[in-house]
């Protein structure tokens, strides 16, 4: 892994410094990022149930990566993520028709 100092020391704002430390993890930190925030979605969303929560938590995630993907902080990757997690549990819901 290299580390280029000039492009950390003309980072002039948050954006510049998020997209050269995403850079500088090999895309690493947008996916712990986002995996942070699936998983606070999936607590804030428990009381509908464990199966609509994760439903919840990978529509919101998968918006936002969709947004944080375009705006190059973030690969592709996590765009197929949140959609195969989002299709496989609402899947299971479907199926399964609890009220």
């Amino acid at each position: 892994m290299s580390y280029n100092l000039t492009e950390l020391k003309e980072a002039e704002t948050f954006y510049d410094l998020t997209i050269y430390a995403n850079t500088a993890s090999e895309q690493i930190l947008g996916g712990v990022f986002m995996f942070a925030i699936f998983f606070v979605f999936i607590l804030l969303f428990k009381r509908f149930g464990l199966d609509k929560a994760i439903a919840g938590s990978s529509f919101i995630c998968l918006i936002l990566s969709l947004y944080l993907s375009f705006a190059k902080l973030l690969s592709f990757y996590m765009i197929i993520v949140f959609l195969v997690i989002l299709a496989f549990t609402g899947l299971y819901l479907y199926v399964n028709k609890t009220p």
